[in-house]
């Protein structure tokens, strides 16, 4: 699960890294930024869809853990701001209204950073013990 998890965290930071590449100089192509938006839809939807479906029961099945708890509470208020965001911003939008949306969209990508550091910094440990628990339950 570690390892599957590292591979969502590594794709939604290249994923946002591309974007931040295509917002930098001005307005982009906006084919290329609608491409990159929909990687980063796509990453975080079956990120957040791995982390409801297997960590957070696995790590939650023999105890209750205030902090995984807590990542999966704020996990989900998230998601309906990110779902705000991207109905707020369609590509037509994002044309007409450059100026507000770039530092719109640079708070989402922030706060998916921090949340993807948080991820690290909870989930990892508790992963990696999981694994290793696994492994030696295997041999």
């Amino acid at each position: 699960m570690l390892n599957r998890l590292r591979s969502f965290h590594a794709d939604a930071l290249a994923a946002t890294a591309d974007i931040d590449a295509l917002v930098r100089n001005g307005r982009p192509d906006f084919a290329q930024l609608s491409s990159a938006r929909l990687r980063l839809m796509a990453v975080s939807r079956n990120r957040l869809t791995f982390l409801e479906s297997d960590v957070y029961p696995a790590l939650l099945k023999d105890r209750d853990d205030p902090a995984v708890i807590a990542l999966r509470d704020d996990a989900r208020m998230r998601m309906s701001d990110a779902a705000g965001h991207i109905a707020r911003w369609n590509t037509p939008e994002i044309e007409r209204h450059w100026d507000e949306y770039v530092p719109a969209a640079a708070r989402i990508r922030f706060q998916l950073r921090q949340r993807v550091q948080s991820e690290i910094t909870v989930l990892y440990p508790l992963l990696d013990a999981l694994d290793r628990e696994q492994q030696a339950r295997a041999a």
